[in-house]
């Protein structure tokens, strides 16, 4: 689109001998819409835009994944580490892991879990 305005001073030099007593004084506006056809059913950024979503897709999906395996291990160390307090490390390693992928929404560990990696998943739809 392209939007144009002009002020226009114009005289005839054949119609006066001397200085010309009138002055013709115009604003023109001019407007132009064009469009381009082949952009209109085919546009060449698309293929590209298509496989941006199926990488993002792919990404969400593998984060779930590590996610799901992340806090699994955080439960199986944190059943041992009530067993053996030695193992205590591990546990609070596969807490730190797991609240790092997901972006620190866990926050206490005394919290209802798979709620919240629950609601997590709602605000990020796939």
């Amino acid at each position: 689109m392209t939007l144009r305005g002009a002020r226009a001073l114009d005289w005839h030099d054949e119609r006066y001998a001397v200085v010309p007593d009138e002055v013709g004084n115009r604003v023109v506006f001019e407007a132009r819409l064009s469009w381009r056809l082949d952009r209109l059913l085919y546009e060449p950024a698309e293929p590209r835009l298509a496989g941006l979503e199926r990488e993002t897709a792919r990404a969400r999906v593998a984060l779930d994944e590590e996610v799901t395996v992340l806090y699994f291990r955080w439960l199986r160390a944190e059943l041992e580490a009530a067993e053996a307090p030695e193992r205590q490390l591990d546990a609070d390693e596969a807490w730190a892991l797991l609240d790092l992928r997901t972006g620190g929404r866990l926050g206490d560990r005394d919290a209802d879990i798979p709620r919240k990696l629950a609601e997590g998943t709602r605000r990020c739809p796939n």
